[in-house]
C-alpha cells in the first residue's frame, strides 16, 4: 500500500503536517518481532510514505527498535512520538523528576536529541499529571528547552480528555477503542472540544473490529464483531475508514505490521 500519495494534515496548533496515516510501534516491542523484523518494518514503512512513528516505554522492545530502524538518517524522515508514565521502573510516576527520567531515557532509546511529541501515558487520575509541578508542568519546561515539541495525553477516557484540552497545553490527545466500525463515541465528547481548542484527536485504527470486543457494547454486537462480521472487516477497510476521520486528526495503524511483508497488503 503507497502512502506517498495521502493527503497530510495538519496536527491542530501543533503546525506538523503528516500524512493522514502514521505506523504504530508496539507490535514491535513482543516476542512476534525480531529487531532485524521491526528495523526493516519500519524503513520499508517511511519508504512507502509513513511519516508519522508513535511508540512507547509500555511496549516492551518497541522503543530500542524504533531507535535502531531509526539510525542513520532515518530520524530526519519522521515525526517521532513516545510517552511517559508506563515505564516498567517508573511505572505511574508523574512526577517531574520521574517524567523528566522517562523522557531521557526515551531520548537514549530512540538515539535522537529531540522529540517531535510524548505524551502523558493512562495516568489512573488525570488530576496527577495536571498538578502544578508534575509531569505536565516538567514537559511544558523541556518544550521550551527544545527537547520535546509538543505536548499530549495518552488515555481512553474522555473526561481525562477533556480535562486536559482545558488546560490549554495540551496539544495532543490520542483517544483509543472509541472511534470505531462499531463505537464512535469519541465524536460527541473529545472531538468538538479539541476542534474548539485547535487541538488534535486522533486514534489507533487497532486491530481488526473482532479483537477485544468492547464490553459496554450489547451482547448481540459483541457476538457478532467475533464472528462473520468481524472477519469481513479487512485492515484495508479499516484503513479506509480511518482514512474519512473528521479533521483535524490522523490514524496510526498498529495491528500486525510486526514485518515488512505485512505492509504490502
Amino acid at each position: 500500500m503507497p502512502f506517498k500519495t495521502l493527503e497530510t494534515r495538519r496536527l491542530g496548533r501543533t503546525e506538523m503536517r503528516p500524512k493522514a496515516v502514521g505506523l504504530g510501534c508496539a507490535h514491535f516491542g513482543g516476542d512476534l518481532s525480531t529487531d532485524p523484523d521491526a528495523v526493516d518494518a519500519i524503513r520499508r514503512a517511511i519508504e512507502l510514505g509513513i511519516d508519522y512513528v508513535d511508540t512507547s516505554p509500555l511496549y516492551g522492545e518497541s522503543e530500542r527498535r524504533v531507535g535502531l530502524a531509526l539510525e542513520g538518517g532515518w530520524r530526519e524522515k519522521v515525526y517521532l512520538q513516545t510517552k511517559m508514565g508506563t515505564h516498567a521502573q517508573r511505572w505511574h510516576d508523574y512526577t517531574a523528576a520521574g517524567t523528566r527520567w522517562c523522557v531521557e531515557n526515551s531520548l537514549r532509546l530512540l538515539k535522537t536529541d529531540y522529540l517531535d511529541a510524548v505524551l502523558i501515558h493512562d495516568p489512573p487520575a488525570i488530576e496527577i499529571p495536571l498538578e502544578p509541578g508534575y509531569a505536565l508542568d516538567e514537559l511544558c519546561r523541556m518544550k521550551e528547552a527544545g527537547i520535546v515539541r509538543h505536548v499530549g495525553l495518552g488515555v481512553r477516557q474522555h473526561d481525562f480528555h477533556q480535562k486536559a484540552i482545558e488546560t490549554g497545553r495540551v496539544e495532543i490527545v490520542l483517544s483509543y477503542m472509541d472511534y470505531t466500525l462499531l463505537s464512535r463515541t469519541v465524536a460527541e465528547t473529545t472531538l468538538p472540544l479539541a476542534k474548539k481548542h485547535d487541538s488534535v484527536s486522533y486514534w489507533p485504527a487497532r486491530w481488526r473490529v473482532d479483537s477485544w470486543p468492547d464490553r459496554s457494547l450489547p451482547i448481540r454486537r459483541r457476538t457478532r464483531c467475533g464472528s462473520g462480521v468481524g472477519k469481513m472487516a479487512s485492515n484495508s477497510r479499516i484503513l479506509r475508514f480511518n482514512m474519512c476521520l473528521p479533521h483535524p486528526s490522523t490514524a496510526l495503524p498498529c495491528r500486525d505490521l510486526a514485518t515488512a511483508a505485512k505492509l504490502k497488503k
